[in-house]
């Protein structure tokens, strides 16, 4: 009895299985889930880096938002390149301010050459101006690299100095850096070990243009690109270079007729940390050039031709050419400056820096114009502070002293009721800056 009942039992419980597997496979199957794709993030190019799903690509996002207020005239020497301004004339700002937005974009992949990257770096202002607000959208880099070639906008290999650490107003009148809008380009560097380089360029010889004379003549149209070699060294202490340019300075002196001349440049500069004074550094650069005044000066209005900078009962005027061309003779000018800084870390978030340099531009005597009566020089000194409350939020100052001095090339004043004479001039900025990956 007891072994029928077993028997029954287990004859019941398969009876029921087999029932359960038959209903189960009548069942409708669902569907399977896709696989979900997370964001990987990419350690091969340090933080802020992940791979863009289904690729090998790494990309970081970043940029800033920069809100500034400047004390000088809108068209002064604070912000603009142009130099032609009058401070008292009526209706001049004083009160100028500018909000900017960056953002950058760069992306990395692994090659059988080597690291492929492009990067941008793009960007709108919105500027206070005697004529309202303007909004001005721009692009100051873009480029591709690979294997030691670098091809687009970028910074210039000749400058080894850029004011930007120690000034809030990114041109500094005694400096031909262009790294505030970058230069067309293509290079190639060689990395030769223990910190050393060479680098090889073309850059577009517009961006340093200047008018190479005084009446009426222009540049004979850039028939070949600026041509740059460079040595550098890096390391834990900083870094340093020498650098020379070599330029097309010919121009048009008429309908049929050019007159044919070859500039050139050379720099030597760095920036360097002070032993011993731990977030310290120390920066400069010593220029000259022969018929390439822009890689020599900065700030300045690329027509060339005569500036004035008119202030109280002053007019201080100034000449920025290439060369004089004149009674038929066409002469290259010569430029030499130097542009130093000096920033000292208070503590981990407060910094103040000292910066300044001068500039001198003679010509010769042509045609029984220009030598010394041609001759332009100025120089500035500004500091700069600032202070990083939490992380990536910067407050900062800046103030500028610059001095014109005059030279008497004209008799008469371009602005009435002054005269001829040096000029001094203050400007200040203040700013407050968050950036988010640089």
């Amino acid at each position: 009895m007891r072994v029928w009942s077993s028997g029954l039992l287990l004859g019941a419980a398969a009876s029921l299985a087999m029932v359960s597997v038959a209903s189960a496979a009548d069942l409708p199957m669902k569907a399977k889930a896709p696989a979900v794709q997370y964001v990987k993030i990419c350690s091969l190019y340090g933080a802020g880096y992940y791979y863009i799903p289904g690729t090998d690509t790494c990309l970081k996002i970043g940029g800033f938002i920069r809100i500034d207020a400047f004390w000088g005239p809108s068209a002064g020497p604070t912000e603009s390149t142009n130099m032609n301004v009058n401070w008292d004339a009526p209706g001049e700002a004083y009160f100028n301010t500018k909000t900017r937005a960056y953002i950058t974009f760069d992306a990395r992949s692994q090659t059988e050459y080597g690291t492929l990257r492009a990067y941008a770096h793009l960007g709108a202002n919105i500027d206070g101006t005697t004529a309202g607000l303007v909004t001005t959208p721009y692009m100051d880099r873009a480029f591709i690299q690979l294997a030691g070639f670098t091809w687009g906008l970028t910074d210039s290999i000749f400058d080894g100095y850029s004011s930007t650490p120690y000034h809030l107003n990114y041109v500094a009148t005694t400096n031909g850096s262009v790294g505030a809008t970058g230069v067309w380009q293509w290079r190639y560097t060689a990395q030769m070990g223990g910190g050393l380089s060479a680098s090889l360029a073309i850059e577009d010889p517009r961006r340093r243009d200047v008018s190479s004379a005084i009446a009426g003549t222009v540049h004979s149209g850039d028939d070949w690109p600026d041509l740059l070699a460079q040595i550098g060294a890096s390391g834990a202490w900083g870094r340093a270079q020498v650098a020379v340019a070599v330029r097309d300075a010919s121009i048009v002196t008429g309908p049929l007729t050019t007159a044919s001349k070859v500039g050139y440049a050379a720099s030597v500069g760095g920036l360097f940390n002070v032993p011993g004074m731990p977030g310290d550094t120390f920066g400069f650069q010593v220029s000259y050039g022969k018929g390439a005044t822009a890689y020599v000066v900065q700030n300045i209005d690329n027509t060339g031709g005569i500036f004035h900078i008119g202030k109280g009962s002053k007019d201080a005027q100034g000449l920025w050419s290439d060369g004089v061309f004149a009674g038929g003779v066409y002469n290259l000018a010569t430029a030499w400056g130097f542009e130093a800084g000096y920033e000292h870390a208070w503590s981990r978030s407060l910094k103040t820096s000292l910066a300044g340099g001068y500039v001198s531009i003679t010509y010769p005597f042509t045609g029984g114009l220009c030598g010394a009566i041609c001759d332009t020089s100025l120089w500035n000194v500004g500091s700069r502070t600032t202070w990083t409350p939490v992380q990536n939020l910067q407050l900062g100052v800046d103030i500028m002293y610059s001095h014109v001095n005059n030279s008497t090339f004209f008799g008469v004043s371009n602005y009435p009721g002054k005269v001829r004479g040096d000029v001094n001039v203050w400007t200040g900025m203040v700013r407050v800056q968050h950036a988010f990956w640089p």
